[in-house]
């Protein structure tokens, strides 16, 4: 997906264009978005049909060939033992503290 950034730089307002792709970092959890490939400012370009042409043709084919891994190993992060164990007990939860 072709994504516009407007960015106000030394009083003027430019567009930076990049291609994002959306994903889910697990289950239950909100999306997010991840560069595939930053453009530069729209405004900058010399020709800027041209520019658009070439991020379209870029957002039109990047998935072309690209394999989609999913680990099996994933899921496993997001159960409850796992949660405990990467984050702290609230106060007054197990644990020694006195």
């Amino acid at each position: 997906m072709i994504k516009y950034n407007k960015v106000k730089l030394q009083g003027k307002i430019k567009t930076w264009v990049c291609v994002v792709e959306g994903y889910r970092p697990g289950p239950g959890l909100a999306p997010k978005q991840r560069t595939i490939k930053s453009f530069g400012y729209q405004e900058e370009q010399t020709d800027p049909e041209a520019f658009m042409e070439k991020v379209r043709e870029f957002n039109a084919h990047f998935k072309d060939g690209v394999e989609r891994r999913y680990p099996s190993a994933l899921p496993h992060l997001f159960h409850r033992p796992s949660r405990s164990e990467n984050y702290p007990a609230p106060h007054g939860g197990h644990g020694s503290h006195r």
